[in-house]
């Protein structure tokens, strides 16, 4: 199973505490970020990742694409 982000780390046997049922996992990310189940309801599954990218925030790591101030610095030196 592809680890995310998100996942905790689990302790002792990985095998022993990874859940492969998606239906699990999506509910227990919604109540971590304290969505009910009538909120998750009203989201599509597209909805429901997108809201948990923009609450997650960006990731400070994550390369960027350069912008034109970024191009304009590097030249000046």
């Amino acid at each position: 199973m592809e680890t995310k982000p998100w996942h905790r780390q689990p302790k002792g046997n990985s095998s022993e505490n990874t859940c492969d049922r998606t239906d699990i996992n999506i509910m227990v990310i919604a109540k971590r970020f304290k969505l009910s189940m009538e909120e998750l309801d009203m989201f599509t599954m597209q909805d429901f990742f997108d809201y948990i990218y923009a609450e997650m925030g960006e990731d400070k790591d994550a390369p960027r694409m350069a912008n034109q101030d970024d191009i304009d610095a590097f030249y000046r030196g």
